[in-house]
């Protein structure tokens, strides 16, 4: 079996008498598709398909923005996220989905970067930027301020379905941060680089032994 996008022959990964799974050839875009057969003279008819960008390019960045660090999602879909400029903190900004952007916090001196970025219960942000400390956006008294101590660095954060805060970074464990700010520490050796809670489980990135692995604990209690 053969088919061809555009001209252009796709893999073919998989074929039944009655489905071909194909890797396409192009991008995306309108596409005419044809098939063909080993040993047939002719093609079949062509058929017009469109494909979509599996990735794209969102939010327009121009100078002096040289890139962006933490970023969350809110209910409405619009994202918090660290701008960068010179790869330094330019301040925290909210894309609309329409592409739109505003400020939600200007630039912090000090401030390298926000590594994570996500807002947890009553909509308040909360952040982590490589420190030993979680921080919290809103507060009455500051833009910012430290929320809580934690363990060791704090390189990501995430909620779990209690409200629990975990966060993770150069330490010998995961932080669990209950909303009264007590910590219990999960044991864990190794460099935490990302984690996320998903489906009742902590799944979470790290350089263990001279090793880079995807860790999966379930979340009790």
């Amino acid at each position: 079996n053969y088919v061809f996008f555009n001209g252009k022959p796709a893999t073919v990964l998989s074929a039944t008498t009655t489905k071909l799974v194909v890797s396409s050839a192009v991008d995306s875009g309108a596409v005419l598709v044809k098939t063909s057969v080993a040993g047939a003279e002719l093609y079949s008819a062509a058929v017009t398909y469109r494909l979509n960008l599996a990735v794209e390019a969102f939010g327009n960045f121009t100078p002096p923005a040289t890139g962006v660090a933490g970023i969350t999602p809110d209910s409405a879909a619009n994202l918090y996220y660290d701008l960068l400029g010179g790869g330094v903190d330019n301040g925290i900004y909210i894309l609309s989905p329409d592409g739109s952007k505003r400020i939600f916090i200007s630039k912090t001196p000090g401030i390298t970067y926000w590594s994570s970025l996500k807002l947890g219960p009553g909509g308040s942000l909360y952040a982590a930027r490589g420190a030993s400390a979680v921080f919290k956006f809103g507060l009455p008294d500051a833009a910012f301020s430290v929320w809580v101590r934690a363990a060791g660095t704090v390189k990501d954060v995430d909620f779990d379905q209690s409200k629990n805060l975990w966060a993770g970074g150069n330490s010998v464990g995961l932080n669990c941060i209950k909303q009264d700010k007590s910590i219990t520490l999960a044991p864990f050796t190794g460099a935490v680089r990302a984690l996320r809670v998903y489906g009742g489980s902590l799944y979470f990135s790290a350089l263990k032994d001279s090793v880079e692995k995807i860790f999966k604990a379930t979340i009790t209690g």
